[in-house]
């Protein structure tokens, strides 16, 4: 019977020096103090002296500020440069000059339909407490420009060589586990690390400056000879810097014009060969013109 009053004492939130207390005196009190089950800073009270209260409902907002979460609203157009475990480098108007250091823990799965945006969960160390709830931040994540870009390629986490299973939430921080199983703290199913991008492995790019962009299609001018071009349709990949990755339309060793692109491309239009807008051109000429 007494074990199972204390058992009982322990749901509600009593600790063992307090139920050791309670059976020594042995005298009823109508105070008791209760203790948080987390250590933390409060952030928001909700309830105040003398007030009714049923179970359930909640009296402290209690949150440990040694880590923080960063949300960050990713572009659909930015999402093939974001991958788990990239690093991220956060700052924030109110710690002007401070630099701190994040990891991408995951890329949700749905698109914001107003915003546009997915939303993607950033671990931050906060030991000095210097970022608050609430803050916003600008974050730059950096990203190579690799040969394959498909989805099972991102940055491994650091030490995650030998291991190659990790915890979605985070329950203990950036372990990871060396076999498949369910994470030991919130018991969810561990996910897969995904594969280091290979190091080393270049990209076919043009220069920025050398694509004419109408909005429905994409192309850039091959010198096939000395002043005669090709009009040549172009499958991008994501841009970087002064480059846009590319896909499919142009082979390596082939010269592209980087600038003047307009310039021939009114020629070709006048002409009546294949170009920018007209992609058969006005009087079905020919793709290669001279110039």
């Amino acid at each position: 019977m007494v074990k199972m009053v204390k058992s009982k004492l322990h749901r509600w939130g009593l600790t063992t020096d307090q139920i050791t207390a309670l059976a020594g005196n042995g005298t009823l009190t109508d105070r008791i103090t209760l203790y948080s089950p987390v250590q933390g800073t409060v952030i928001e009270k909700l309830i105040v002296q003398n007030s009714a209260f049923k179970a359930g409902d909640a009296l402290y907002r209690i949150a440990n500020l040694d880590t923080v979460w960063v949300y960050l609203d990713i572009y659909e157009a930015d999402l093939p440069w974001v991958r788990y475990g990239q690093q991220v480098e956060i700052t924030a108007e109110a710690i002007p000059g401070r630099v701190f250091k994040g990891q991408v823990t995951f890329v949700q799965p749905v698109v914001n339909e107003e915003t546009r945006t997915v939303r993607v969960p950033v671990h931050v160390e906060n030991k000095d407490h210097e970022l608050k709830p609430g803050m916003f931040v600008s974050a730059v994540i950096k990203s190579a420009l690799a040969g394959d870009t498909h989805a099972d390629h991102a940055v491994q986490t650091p030490g995650a060589e030998s291991a190659k299973y990790f915890c979605t939430m985070k329950c203990e921080g950036e372990k990871t586990y060396d076999r498949e199983g369910n994470c030991p703290v919130c018991n969810m199913k561990l996910e897969l690390v995904p594969k280091a991008t290979a190091p080393g492995v270049g990209v076919l790019a043009v220069p920025v400056s050398a694509v004419l962009d109408s909005g429905t299609r994409r192309i850039v001018y091959i010198e096939k000879s000395r002043g005669l071009f090709e009009a040549r349709e172009v499958v991008l990949g994501p841009r970087t810097a002064g480059f846009f990755q590319v896909i499919s339309g142009v082979t390596e060793g082939e010269r592209v014009v980087t600038r003047g692109g307009f310039l021939i491309d009114s020629q070709f239009q006048i002409t009546g060969h294949p170009s920018l807008f007209y992609p058969g051109g006005v009087m079905g000429g020919s793709e290669v013109h001279q110039h």
